[in-house]
């Protein structure tokens, strides 16, 4: 017959599966971690959302359906060259900067020194709206219209030009070599523009 004492006291297998005192918490932790880096993520999708909208350059007012770079309402014509633009001046010219979602260095150095263009050369333009930049993420659904009336890929550079009841858009493809050189760079960008604008 065994004592009571004998059948109160658990047997080995029996202490083995049950849970340490020290280990309640555990889950608790866990949960206040894994909560915590949800927060994280949401907040850092919501911010990589909201930076990766179109923007509008200094000066030039928000993207919206009157915008020459997104729906100028003319007729869209592509160029091969800038000399193909009838004579005159341009009413408007939209300097429209594509990207892809996830940005490296180049992509990002290359906005820096478009924008650093437009804010040392064309700031007056700017301000009068005669000139717009767009900044935009070729792979984000809510550009698609402006992707496609580009024909935009990847870390591109467009000038849309309206002059003359029509909307020129030409590709800006022989800068990027010079991107090394900030001084070089801005006035081969520069000097295309003026040249958009009809010598302005």
């Amino acid at each position: 017959m065994t004592s009571r004492k004998a059948r109160s006291q658990p047997s080995k297998k029996q202490t083995a599966t049950r849970p340490r005192s020290g280990n309640g918490p555990a889950w608790l932790m866990v949960a206040v971690v894994m909560g915590g880096l949800l927060v994280f993520g949401v907040g850092l999708w919501l911010g990589r959302a909201r930076a990766n909208q179109p923007t509008a350059g200094p000066g030039s007012p928000p993207i919206a359906a009157a915008n020459p770079a997104v729906s100028s309402g003319l007729p869209n014509q592509r160029l091969k060259n800038l000399s193909q633009l009838p004579p005159g001046q341009a009413e408007h010219v939209a300097v429209v900067y594509f990207h892809r979602t996830q940005r490296c260095a180049s992509c990002i150095e290359a906005e820096r020194l478009i924008r650093k263009t437009l804010d040392t050369y064309f700031v007056d333009q700017i301000k009068s709206g005669v000139m717009s930049l767009v900044v935009a993420d070729v792979q984000k659904p809510q550009n698609a219209d402006l992707v496609r009336k580009y024909d935009a890929w990847g870390s591109s550079l467009y000038l849309g030009i309206a002059k003359g009841g029509v909307e020129y858009t030409w590709l800006v493809s022989d800068i990027w070599f010079d991107m090394g050189d900030e001084a070089k760079f801005m006035a081969l960008l520069r000097d295309k523009i003026n040249t958009a604008y009809g010598g302005r």
